[in-house]
């Protein structure tokens, strides 16, 4: 029983006393009062009945009040059990995102450092690719290159080939040659002139000889003998055995004498000294008179 019922109670009573004392007091001075005493007594008969009543259904409250109280402690003990299940779970929680976050961070080390990695991927490659093209076309020049080192060795192969065979033919004039001037010194013996000294006689260079200007356009070197190929030929007067000067402007270079003759080319063995034949190349100037030029 709560403090404020039990003080409730002592008040009823004492409440009561005083009416029951006011009660005797009043029917011993107003004895004709009695059937109204007696109609009071009835009507406080039934207010104690009213209040016993009214103390009973206090009492179920109080009760009804306690074990509402109980239930709700219990259940705030639940609750506070769920609550610290909660706390735990959230601490539990703060632990897993501090987890998280700390996995974040070293992913977004690890995703930086990929990026970083395939940047530096891309670079490589993107220079890879640079080589690769560059050695494309440097290979493309090569296989040109090639092409025209195979069409030009075809070419000096043929040339080579022509060569050897005019140079079998040169020999074989040679030596028809050789015995001819054999001949011709056994002859003049015979008739009684000296061919040394014949040879050795001093020839104005050229006189009589026809006025014919090119350009060498070959150089080759063949068994130790150098030839040329030079600019003109029968169209313009070349004959076999004509002699040719070669020239760098002022400077005297060669003779080239005449082995073999075309309509547009000649080709002959290029004589003179080692030092100055050397520097014969494709372009220089051939004359047969060098006086006037």
């Amino acid at each position: 029983m709560s403090p404020l019922t039990k003080l409730f109670v002592v008040l009823l009573v004492i409440v009561s006393m005083l009416n029951a004392a006011a009660i005797v007091v009043f029917v011993n001075k107003a004895q004709p009062l009695q059937p109204q005493l007696d109609a009071a007594n009835q009507q406080l008969a039934s207010q104690r009945m009213q209040a016993a009543a009214n103390q009973a259904a206090q009492q179920k409250a109080e009760d009804q009040y306690n074990a509402e109280s109980q239930q709700h402690q219990k259940d705030n003990s639940n609750n506070a059990a769920a609550v610290g299940a909660v706390q735990s779970q959230l601490n539990e929680s703060r632990v897993t995102i501090a987890r998280l976050q700390a996995d974040n961070t070293n992913m977004q080390s690890a995703l930086n450092t990929a990026n970083n990695n395939v940047q530096l991927t891309t670079s490589t490659a993107n220079k890879l690719q640079d080589q690769v093209t560059q050695l494309r076309t440097s290979n493309d020049g090569l296989v040109k290159q090639n092409e025209e080192f195979g069409r030009r060795n075809a070419e000096l192969t043929s040339t080579l080939e022509s060569l050897q065979a005019r140079q079998e033919e040169t020999q074989t004039q040679l030596a028809e040659a050789k015995e001819n001037q054999q001949k011709l010194a056994g002859a003049l013996k015979e008739r009684g002139y000296d061919p040394d000294q014949i040879i050795s006689a001093a020839v104005v260079n050229g006189i009589g000889a026809p006025s014919i200007e090119g350009v060498v356009r070959e150089k080759s070197v063949i068994n130790g003998n150098t030839f040329v190929t030079i600019s003109v030929g029968s169209a313009d007067g070349v004959s076999k055995g004509m002699r040719f000067y070669v020239v760098d402007g002022p400077d005297f270079l060669g003779i080239v004498t005449i082995d073999t003759v075309d309509t547009d080319n000649s080709i002959g063995r290029l004589e003179g000294k080692p030092d100055k034949v050397s520097h014969v190349q494709k372009g220089n100037e051939v004359k047969t008179q060098l006086r006037g030029s």
